[in-house]
């Protein structure tokens, strides 16, 4: 959900401009109201959005180490990939990666060739 919602942001962020000016000429009688819209998207409003998916995100990671118990730091938790072909870990990424729809740009940089690769040996485009 976080995903689907910064993806919004920054798809908004990037459209400002054109935003702006279609509230500019659907409210060029009602300045208050264009005003208020203007205020709805400008910089500090999306900031604060950022803000609180980050929050959101932050939460969500401690309830997920939570419920898997990964906070008890008394004794590391065993390597969950010892012993796993880096092959079957790339198709397993591409895999919960397509099934998400998680975009490729959403994904850490180390990782975005692996899946690519994998989503182009599978002959998944998403």
């Amino acid at each position: 959900m976080c995903y689907a919602l910064f993806e919004e942001l920054r798809d908004a962020s990037a459209q400002i401009h054109e935003i702006e000016l279609e509230i500019d000429d659907a409210n060029e009688n009602d300045i208050r109201r264009r005003q208020r819209m203007l205020q709805a998207v400008s910089l500090p409003a999306r900031a604060s959005v950022l803000k609180d998916l980050a929050g959101a995100m932050q939460r969500f990671v401690t309830m997920e180490r939570v419920a898997w118990g990964l906070n008890d730091q008394t004794e590391p938790p065993p390597a969950p990939l010892e012993g796993i072909d880096e092959d079957v870990i790339v198709q397993r990424i591409a895999m919960l990666v397509t099934q998400v729809k998680i975009p490729v740009d959403a994904l850490p940089p180390e990782l975005r060739g692996f899946v690519e690769s994998a989503r182009r040996e599978s002959g998944t485009t998403h």
